[in-house]
């Protein structure tokens, strides 16, 4: 369902500015009945738990299992945690005011949100169950606080422990949860997606090993492949960044690698005529180009002498060009490497 714009939830939610105010703000709740609940992914397991306090006394523990990671977001666990805090609730009496602690503020604001967003069934459900609960309990205070984990509360740290027993399966009986937990919960579009795009980065990934140019790339960076390189090259103009990836690859037009394909008749450098014309060649040993290295030296100093580290230092590349630029070496292929 989607709530109108003047609607309001019938409990109160409390976050605090900072950490430092949470601990003393909870000790000075009035509350009858506290609950600390946490949600946790844990070895590819989703799982939420709820312990409930009266008196300072641990009173109950709910635990609930949601299957893996592929299937269900742990935002969904912090919703559902809450909804066992309210199970647990409802078997109470004698209350006059109730403190929910969670440690997820995207949970307890979702609680406030009047539009439809992926998960907020699970709100929904947790607006009726409150619901009914004030309805059989008249006058009942409940107060959902943020209360951020491992901050010196020991109930807090207990809720974080059973989280991670119950995400990996360790879940309470099917007819002490909720109605909503004692079904399978459809599967999250959000968790399906995330599951889909971790599986064609793992097969990427296995793929670009099997090639017999990840070894030479993976020397010149080890996080090869990584979204590292496409934002170290946003800023770059198109025949800059080809220019950098053929070089990375070795596939760039240089005498070692023409007459290796068999487009030229000789290795030799064109212009020293004294070696192959290798990459390493071109742009640190080639005697023919030392003015256009000098300038370099000075812009990189011993950084110069890397080809690593002109091939993958941000703050390198614009040497680069203007040495590459300045040697007139691609200028046919790839026009004026300094315009803009």
């Amino acid at each position: 369902m989607c709530f109108g714009p003047k609607w309001h939830p019938v409990f109160l939610v409390q976050i605090p500015g900072s950490k430092e105010a949470v601990v003393e703000a909870a000790k000075s709740v009035d509350a009858d009945v506290r609950a600390y609940s946490d949600g946790s992914g844990f070895n590819g397991g989703i799982g939420v738990s709820v312990v409930l306090y009266r008196n300072s006394m641990e009173k109950a523990i709910l635990r609930a299992h949601l299957s893996s990671e592929a299937s269900h977001t742990v935002f969904e666990a912090e919703v559902l945690r809450i909804s066992l805090v309210v199970k647990l609730i409802s078997k109470e009496t004698g209350m006059c005011m109730v403190m929910i602690g969670s440690d997820s503020q995207a949970a307890i604001r979702a609680t406030r949100n009047t539009k439809g967003a992926p998960g907020h069934h699970l709100v929904d459900k947790l607006h009726e169950q409150i619901r009914q609960l004030q309805c059989r309990h008249r006058g009942l205070v409940i107060e959902l606080r943020w209360m951020p984990g491992h901050e010196g509360l020991p109930e807090n740290e207990c809720a974080d422990a059973e989280a991670k027993k119950v995400a990996q399966g360790d879940s309470s009986p099917r007819q002490h949860l909720p109605e909503l937990c004692r079904r399978d919960i459809p599967a999250s579009r959000s968790a399906a997606r995330q599951d889909h795009m971790k599986k064609l980065k793992a097969k990427a990934k296995t793929l670009f090993d099997m090639s017999p140019r990840c070894h030479k790339i993976c020397q010149i960076n080890p996080s090869t492949p990584s979204s590292r390189f496409k934002k170290t090259t946003l800023s770059l103009m198109r025949h800059q960044a080809a220019l950098l990836v053929q070089l990375r690859m070795g596939h760039v037009p240089l005498q070692k690698y023409l007459y290796k394909i068999g487009k030229v008749n000789s290795a030799r450098c064109p212009m020293c005529k004294d070696r192959d014309e290798t990459m390493h060649h071109f742009l640190i040993a080639c005697p023919a180009y030392t003015v256009q290295q000098n300038c370099m030296i000075v812009g990189l100093q011993r950084a110069v002498r890397s080809v690593g580290t002109l091939l993958a230092n941000p703050k390198a590349f614009p040497h680069l060009f203007k040495y590459v630029h300045d040697t007139c070496h691609f200028h046919s292929i790839l026009g004026d490497l300094q315009s803009t």
